[in-house]
């Protein structure tokens, strides 16, 4: 099975790529976010800590493979993997059978979700306890990890094949792309970079509906955001994924949400293109297990419909240019915007002396 992951910063619009893929036959397509990158990259910064590794054919072990080197799993290794993966969240899901549909962050709705946990972990770690002959690579535990996942997956009777690609999320933070391009062989990454302003907007209005503020409020958080950490942490992420797309430029394929709402088909072939696959309408639909979920999903951008003023903007755009000095940005919005404001003032003392 080959890898596709689906990368992007916060309110990127990952989730709303995963269900375009949902439909076309040649994937197998997951939409909750594991965090199988992340458990990794913690067990190999915390491996020399662990102490006391003794081998005993008593216990559950498997090695896995980094660097040239085995690691020696045990059962309470495993275990911390799978907690850091958030197995817990798949265990919740299949109990309340349901999981969200994350396509957008203010109309949120939940799609059923008929999945055998107990059998998922009997069996995965079944699968990885045969394993105990030859150490395992990262690319060969996500394969076991998610044929079990959607074997157990009962919604749908999945063909299992590895002529197939798994598509899964990767988290926000860059680190996880290097991580799966360098330990995943003949992995893909497709990118979404939004326009920094969509994601900031995304944000705001996050923000705003879960502490249930007024929404007439926006363009003030809006401004006050822009004047935080993110948008940099924005910006730190964009320089680095270009910086990345110039080291792997046949692994990873840069697209935008403001590029599927232009043109979603020409976008979407543009897709096909660079993972050798045949083209379909069904990777232009928002489906979930094939069937149709979003009607006219993909003709706006739901963020849109919220503006902001020119003050706001203009701070904005400054923020997000290569300014780096915080006080020489507030000195010239503050210049700008203290000169229409005594222009203002001048206005209007100027018609006052008109109307004497």
């Amino acid at each position: 099975m080959r890898n596709i992951f689906i990368g992007g910063g916060t309110a990127s619009g990952k989730s709303t790529i995963i269900y375009l893929f949902d439909g076309h036959p040649e994937f197998l397509v997951n939409a909750i976010h594991f965090q199988i990158i992340e458990a990794f990259q913690n067990l190999i910064n915390n491996y020399n800590e662990i102490k006391d590794r003794k081998i005993s054919d008593k216990n559950f072990c498997f090695f896995l493979k980094y660097k040239e080197k085995n690691y020696y799993i045990t059962e309470q290794d495993l275990e911390n993997i799978l907690l850091d993966i958030d197995i817990k969240k798949l265990e919740r899901y299949s109990n309340d059978k349901t999981y969200p549909n994350h396509t957008s962050a203010l109309e949120k709705d939940f799609l059923e979700f008929n999945f055998d946990f107990q059998n998922f972990m009997k069996n995965l770690k079944k699968d990885l306890e045969n394993n105990k002959d030859s150490a395992l690579s990262f690319k060969t535990f996500i394969e076991k990890f998610y044929y079990n996942f959607f074997s157990n997956w009962l919604d749908k009777k999945f063909i299992l094949s590895n002529e197939k690609s798994i598509v899964s999320k990767l988290p926000t933070n860059i680190s996880s792309i290097e991580f799966a391009l360098n330990n995943i062989p003949n992995s893909k990454i497709i990118y979404v970079d939004r326009k920094s302003i969509g994601i900031m907007k995304s944000r705001v209005l996050n923000f705003i509906k879960i502490r249930n503020l007024d929404i007439k409020d926006f363009d003030r958080y809006f401004l006050i955001f822009s004047k935080g950490d993110f948008l940099k942490k924005i910006n730190y992420q964009k320089k680095k994924i270009r910086l990345l797309k110039k080291k792997f430029p046949d692994q990873i394929f840069l697209t935008s949400l403001e590029a599927l709402v232009d043109d979603k088909e020409k976008e979407m072939k543009k897709v096909a293109n660079f993972l050798n696959i045949k083209f379909e309408e069904i990777l232009t639909k928002i489906t979930y297990l094939s069937k149709k979920i979003k009607e006219n999903h993909l003709d706006q951008i739901n963020d849109d419909r919220h503006q902001i003023s020119e003050k706001s903007e203009f701070f904005f755009n400054i923020m997000d240019s290569n300014w780096n000095n915080f006080n020489k940005i507030n000195k010239l919005f503050y210049i700008k915007y203290f000169k229409v404001f005594l222009l203002s003032l001048y206005l209007r003392i100027k018609f006052l002396f008109i109307k004497i």
